[in-house]
């Protein structure tokens, strides 16, 4: 903001750059249009934010809006009045959803302090506040929302059931005919008629539950996140009976991750394929009209004159080979190719187009492109979402963590240990960029993921094997001297599946046989008048 705030840049970035331009032609400042690509650009963000429809992108988003803000006051003469009602509304709407957002890990972003800081504006009334006030301000509101955490979570967790189980069945490698093909027998086109209507309807359903496993996955993700650097940045103390719940939404994301990543991942990249070509062919269509149009005025057409109906037609042409050509040309749709489409689509909208193509028929393929974004990139948007990298800068709550698996394991049938355990490994993923660090010549790895890995075996073989360990032990000299039968929920957990955590195998079975030889041997060593009382323990 040095760089915004000095003369040589207010100096260029007011100099009109275009001299056929419209800002010159109509007088159109450039402040004025950055307000009004502020008023839309948060007013759209703030429409989807606390909803369903709300994904990772419209908080960064505010973020950037912000940022455009400092920008217009910067570019405002001196004898030109900010707008208040722009400032009031980036002062009330987003920091009464939002007053504490995650940038990345620790890094945090209050909006009331950065205007404060960057664009205060003391005129307008309510909406000045210095830094304690406005820390305390957030804090209580973080408070009063601390009440219906576990609500909230309780109603994602139950949202995710529900979807495993549809997931499990929708997306399934071999999908039987629900319907009797009996009725179809009239002739060959009624049949291929019905296999492609129920084709069709079977691919919209699998994409469906696909999407809808993702909306799953961002509330979870962004609930998660706002909690916990909520309370960090704000220097509140966690709620020790928040911590199931934060486990909770953990497990939501590694189990939506596993469905669609893991196990169904074959079929999430069949239907994925299917749906986006039934999308391509959607757009064409659409356009299907355009190309007949423009064919007939290029037949009929006198290109000699050079007028400026020609030019047009020959642009729009073009415009629409190209579009052609990227629907047709493959499955994969990347970002290039997704801005292609949208480019050569605005490229062809001329004023004569609208004889052949509606305002409806535009709104139609604006929707088409936002399907198209939405499931291309359906699995950078999973490892996006799903990724709990950050919690390596809470891994204070490790521990804690651990602690209350071994409790729920100890007193539920049902155990959910590994998932938590595949959150708390994802921060190797960052750990292993790490670049100013050495690596071992052995392993390969920096010293921060042996450190990291190191610190989340140690916890987990104290706060969860460890215990276990010891209920065994007892158990088993109380066996040994007749006062008590053996523990029906020591079992349980013997045999469980072996935990994997940061690409390390752990069996509980096997450290509790450790365990038990290490500590049968010492105490025959102390008092060899023992001996028979622990081979008989063991």
């Amino acid at each position: 903001f040095n760089l915004l705030s000095s003369r040589s840049f207010v100096t260029a970035i007011e100099q009109n750059f275009d001299p056929r331009g419209r800002f010159q032609a109509a007088k159109f400042p450039l402040y004025d249009e950055i307000k009004q690509i502020l008023v839309t650009l948060y007013g759209q963000c703030c429409e989807r934010i606390n909803t369903e429809q709300e994904t990772s992108k419209e908080r960064l988003d505010c973020v950037g809006i912000y940022a455009m803000y400092v920008l217009y006051r910067h570019l405002l003469p001196p004898n030109i009045i900010p707008d208040a009602k722009l400032h009031k509304s980036l002062w009330s709407v987003f920091p009464a959803m939002c007053p504490v957002m995650e940038l990345y890990g620790p890094l945090y972003f209050m909006p009331r302090e950065f205007m404060m800081s960057y664009a205060p504006y003391k005129a307008v009334k309510g909406c000045s506040a210095d830094v304690p006030e406005i820390r305390s301000g957030a804090a209580a509101m973080v408070i009063k929302w601390n009440g219906s955490f576990k609500a909230r979570v309780a109603k994602i967790r139950l949202d995710a059931l529900g979807w495993i189980a549809m997931a499990d069945s929708e997306l399934s490698p071999t999908v039987p005919e629900s319907h009797s093909r009996s009725g179809n027998e009239d002739g060959d086109g009624d049949v291929e008629e019905y296999l492609l209507a129920s084709s069709v309807a079977s691919i919209e359903a699998a994409t469906n539950t696909i999407l809808r496993g993702m909306i799953i996955a961002h509330s979870a993700s962004i609930l998660l996140r706002s909690q916990l650097v909520a309370h960090r940045a704000l220097h509140l103390n966690y709620d020790r009976d928040h911590i199931p719940s934060l486990m909770s939404l953990m497990e939501v994301l590694k189990s939506i991750e596993k469905m669609l990543v893991v196990r169904r991942r074959s079929a999430v990249l069949s239907f994925q394929r299917s749906t986006l070509k039934m999308i391509a062919s959607n757009i064409l269509k659409k356009f299907d009209k355009i190309r007949s149009f423009v064919d007939q005025c290029s037949s009929s057409m006198d290109f000699s004159r050079n007028s400026e109906r020609a030019r047009s037609i020959t642009r729009v042409s073009a415009c629409l080979t190209a579009l052609e050509g990227v629907l047709k040309g493959s499955t994969s749709f990347s970002h290039i190719r997704r801005h292609s489409i949208a480019f050569s689509i605005a490229a062809c909208m001329d004023t004569m187009i609208l004889e052949v193509f509606t305002t409806d028929d535009l709104l139609t393929v604006e929707g088409h492109l936002k399907d198209l974004s939405q499931v291309a990139s359906i699995e950078e948007t999973l490892n996006q979402v799903c990724d709990c990298s950050f919690l390596y800068f809470y891994r204070d709550l490790f521990p804690e963590c651990v602690n209350r698996l071994y409790q729920t394991n100890l007193n539920s049938a049902v155990s959910h240990t590994q998932l938590v355990m595949a959150a708390f490994s994802d921060p190797e993923r960052i750990l292993k960029h790490v670049r100013h660090l050495d690596r071992d010549p052995q392993s390969g790895v920096t010293p921060c993921v042996t450190g990291y890995r190191n610190f989340v075996l140690s916890h987990l073989k104290e706060e969860y094997v460890g215990p276990i360990c010891e209920m065994i032990e007892t158990d088993l000299r109380l066996v040994t001297s007749g006062a008590k039968g053996v523990d029906s929920r020591l079992r349980k957990l013997i045999i469980s599946t072996p935990l994997y955590v940061c690409q390390t195998k752990l069996d509980v079975k096997t450290e509790v046989e450790k365990y038990l030889e290490k500590t049968f041997y010492d105490l025959c060593s102390l008092n060899l008048n023992d001996c028979i009382t622990y081979t008989e323990m063991r």
